[in-house]
């Protein structure tokens, strides 16, 4: 990832380490000066005794001073260093004695003469884009006649998609429907959370949910579109998508008109940007024909049909909501930021990698989805000062969608970079 510009300190092999031990020279340990000659000549100072960078050896003694005329000196009072070393004998008529040996504890500095290396993390970096995560929205029916198998494998599934690793950091909130009437079903049961936080909120929902009533869709619909729709409005870095889960056909007192029902998802989808998908799950026992109607403008190719998983078992709805996820996100990618925010998006740069390794040509930067025109490129959400997204113009994404193995690296530098 791209970081901001920083300084690190690093000590380098082979870095000079200096140990000072009750030298000379007015460092911490210096030695005081001996006693002066009792008649003309002068004492030497006392030698700095210590130990020598951790040995047993002791420091050793300075040369005693030229000897007094006529006269012996007196001896002068030996030096203390700093350190608590003992310290050498003063002058005498013969010169001074080696200092004793100072004590084997000593104190040391340690003096780091390393370099400062400079780091610029922000130039010039190659980071795969992470896909944006998905917000999902799903409603399941829980009609009477989703009892028995049916209803045991939906659950199953549910919980299996849940807590499955791959899924952690996308949302899902859950609701279920029934002879819940016509009006639009936009308050989950189970709130929006990010994938695996509340695994155990979602299952308590399923647990505790039972199959009966009749399938009043026409509400499940408006939900679904309902709040995916004001989601995105508040949370518009992240994709938003509605799955209905059934095995009926619209009935009870509310309208259930094919076409009627069809605009509902169809309008959402047309006039929402980005477009928010909503999907059609199909279980045995569905009305397909009426499904597919509904699913044909509700959603991108190849995907805008209903998706059937039978009576659930084995790992086939589950299945299908994987697909569904990656498939919401295989073109839309995180633009990476800086700690500092200093990213200078004129620099930006995007390419694809295929899964054996080769690279596409950097790809044109497009003004928007029109701006493609049938060729390869990408374009942003937002004016580049503001943008958080990447996405793929059609014919780029169709290169991603051919391997799935696929990724794509952007360049970016920070400011000043």
């Amino acid at each position: 990832m791209i970081g901001p510009l920083f300084k690190f300190a690093l000590p380098l092999l082979g870095a000079s380490l200096a140990f000072a031990c009750g030298t000379e020279g007015g460092s911490e340990n210096e030695a005081e000066p001996g006693g002066g000659a009792a008649t003309g000549g002068q004492s030497s100072s006392g030698g700095g005794g210590g130990a020598s960078g951790g040995t047993d050896s002791g420091g050793e003694g300075a040369t005693g001073g030229d000897p007094g005329t006529g006269g012996a000196s007196a001896a002068g009072t030996g030096g203390t260093s700093a350190s608590g070393a003992t310290g050498g004998e003063g002058g005498s008529d013969d010169g001074g004695a080696a200092g004793a040996g100072g004590d084997e504890t000593a104190d040391f500095d340690f003096d780091y003469n390393a370099p400062v290396e400079e780091y610029d993390p922000c130039a010039n970096t190659n980071v795969p884009a992470l896909p944006v995560p998905v917000d999902m929205y799903i409603i399941l029916d829980s009609s009477g006649s989703m009892s028995g198998t049916k209803w045991t494998n939906a659950k199953k599934a549910l919980n299996n998609f849940f807590s499955d690793p791959a899924m952690a950091g996308n949302g899902v909130a859950l609701q279920d429907f029934d002879s819940t009437g016509c009006s639009a079903l936009s308050t989950p049961a189970v709130a929006m959370q990010d994938l695996p936080s509340h695994t155990s909120q979602l299952s308590s929902a399923l647990n505790g949910w039972s199959a009966s009533g009749g399938t009043e869709m026409e509400g499940a619909l408006r939900g679904l579109v309902s709040y995916t729709g004001n989601r995105q409005g508040n949370v518009p870095d992240r994709i938003h998508v509605g799955i209905l889960i059934t095995d009926g056909q619209p009935e009870g007192g509310c309208n259930n008109n094919t076409g009627t029902l069809a605009s509902i998802v169809t309008n959402h989808y047309n006039n929402t940007n980005p477009q928010i998908a909503t999907y059609m799950v199909g279980m045995t026992g569905a009305n397909f024909g009426t499904l597919n109607s509904l699913a044909a403008g509700a959603a991108p190719a190849p995907l805008n049909v209903v998706h059937n998983v039978g009576n659930g078992s084995g790992s086939v709805l589950t299945d299908v909501l994987k697909t569904i996820q990656a498939a919401s996100v295989e073109c839309m990618f995180q633009i990476p930021t800086s700690a500092s925010g200093a990213v200078d998006m004129s620099t930006l740069k995007a390419k694809i990698v295929a899964g054996n390794g080769s690279e596409t040509p950097l790809l044109p930067r497009g003004t928007s989805a029109a701006a493609c025109a049938g060729g390869e490129g990408y374009y942003l959400n937002a004016a580049p000062q503001f943008a958080t997204q990447l996405l793929l113009c059609d014919a780029s994404c169709d290169i991603m969608k051919a391997d799935p193995a696929a990724r794509v690296d952007i360049t970016l530098e920070c400011t000043g970079g």
